[in-house]
């Protein structure tokens, strides 16, 4: 037997072993080499059950040493998992329920924000993303792929029978003691229909106190959310928290005392209070045309999820110049080139200077996990190992970093000015404000996120 290894369960070999073989051994497997199974029993094997491993992997076998803990807490999930795949295979309606509502509790109990279906030439993958990356789950049959995909679409008021063109939809599904909404999204590929499920966490848990970032960020951002009017930007690539951070600002606002509408594609979050509208460009309801009647909806508090065309972005800016507080993102590398984007895409310069009170810039980076990360002997930087406490994949959670721009009279100055850009960066480090890259730099000295993520995820050259 090999000596302790608890790097976690890879996807590759998840079905590797049938149900009735891991029960029975009381093993879970645990990888391959391409040729070698190796597998974590609870107990030392005998002879002839290392014979029945390696009858049932058709190769050879080396079992690997795990702690009592992580076998007590892998081997249930595992085992759970194998039975409620070969029961569902089986075609039988009421296992495809426990399968479809295992994975979901499964995705959830592992903080993901999505899960993908993806069919191939053989079997179908599922994979989760987890603080920002995809992590193989397991492969499954194709047609018992196929009946999950069929009963998730029906769920989600889907067409089933419906499989060459995209498909839009949403569910909610009990974890636990809670629902949590799910949007569906179908897309026709080579090998079949792949489905990806975004996991919507209840918006009750969107505060501004939960974004990160510090008291400093905290009291800079609620201050934001009590201007009576101007443009509120948030901006960075996706998946860098943007959407998070307006729902965020627009749950610090008082709901019944003000008119607060949304504009999205699609929506993400429902909140009480809010009137929030769905993008549908088939029947005409675009950014610009549905912000256009919104002007005319009384409004105080208007959120833009994206300016994304030379008409939205004189619409925004303009209610914003009229008495409305509007919140709305763009994709822009830090704080200052959002005011020249908005310039790029027609805005007047005059109104960029005039409309837009803020600019918050962000990034998402993964978090080492802190039972098992190792500094490098070689220098300061710390390196991700993997253990049970984070999957083996090294990495436990995200952090935020914001970069602020306040609008004053200097920034707008500045703004008019033939060196604008560059200058408001300088005001901004002779302010104290950290860029991004500084931000995230800092981080790797601390041991909280690797060198190479904190270079990678912020902008260099400011």
């Amino acid at each position: 037997m090999n000596g302790q290894n608890e790097m976690g369960v890879s996807g590759e070999v998840r079905l590797a072993l049938s149900r009735d073989c891991c029960e029975s051994l009381r093993v879970v497997p645990l990888r391959s080499d391409g040729r070698t199974l190796f597998a974590a029993p609870a107990e030392p094997l005998q002879l002839p059950q290392f014979d029945r491993l390696e009858r049932e992997w058709r190769g050879p076998v080396e079992t690997v040493r795990v702690s009592d803990e992580w076998f007590a807490a892998e081997f249930p999930r595992h085992l759970a998992f194998v039975s409620a795949v070969e029961d569902a295979a089986s075609e039988n309606e009421g296992a495809l329920a426990e399968l479809t509502g295992l994975i979901f509790s499964w995705a959830c109990g592992e903080g993901a924000s999505d899960i993908h279906f993806e069919p191939s030439s053989g079997d179908a993958r599922i994979r989760f993303r987890v603080d920002g990356r995809l992590r193989l789950v397991s492969f499954i049959p194709r047609r018992l792929h196929e009946n999950l995909l069929s009963r998730l679409k029906l769920t989600s008021g889907l067409d089933i029978a419906e499989r060459r063109r995209p498909q839009d939809g949403r569910l909610s599904v009990t974890v636990g003691q809670s629902a949590v909404d799910v949007r569906i999204s179908t897309l026709p590929t080579l090998w079949g229909e792949k489905l990806t499920a975004r996991l919507l966490t209840s918006a009750g848990g969107l505060t501004i106190g939960r974004l990160g970032g510090g008291e400093a960020v905290g009291r800079a951002l609620r201050a934001l959310t009590s201007l009576s009017s101007g443009l509120v930007l948030s901006t960075g690539p996706t998946g860098s928290g943007k959407t998070t951070t307006q729902y965020a600002l627009l749950k610090e606002i008082d709901r019944d005392s003000f008119n607060v509408l949304t504009v999205e594609d699609p929506i993400e979050y429902r909140l009480p209070g809010v009137n929030q509208v769905q993008i549908n460009e088939a029947a005409g309801a675009t950014f610009s045309s549905v912000l256009k009647a919104m002007l005319r909806q009384d409004p105080d508090v208007i959120m833009v999820g994206e300016i994304r065309d030379p008409q939205t972005a004189q619409l925004a800016t303009r209610a914003a110049l009229t008495g409305h507080l509007v919140f709305s993102t763009l994709h822009t590398a830090d704080a200052a080139s959002a005011l020249w984007r908005l310039i790029e895409i027609g805005v007047p310069v005059w109104l960029v200077a005039a409309s837009v009170k803020a600019v918050v810039a962000q990034r998402l980076l993964r978090l080492l996990c802190p039972h098992c990360r190792r500094q490098s002997a070689s220098s300061a930087c710390w390196t991700p190992v993997g253990c049970p406490s984070c999957g083996g994949t090294g990495y436990r959670g995200r952090t935020a970093i914001f970069e602020i721009l306040e609008m004053d009279d200097a920034v707008r100055h500045l703004v008019m000015g033939p060196d604008g850009l560059t200058e408001v960066r300088r005001l901004l480090a002779r302010r104290g404000v950290k860029p991004l890259r500084d931000q995230a730099l800092e981080l790797a000295s601390q041991g909280l996120v690797t060198m190479e993520d904190a270079l990678l995820s912020t902008p260099d050259g400011q």
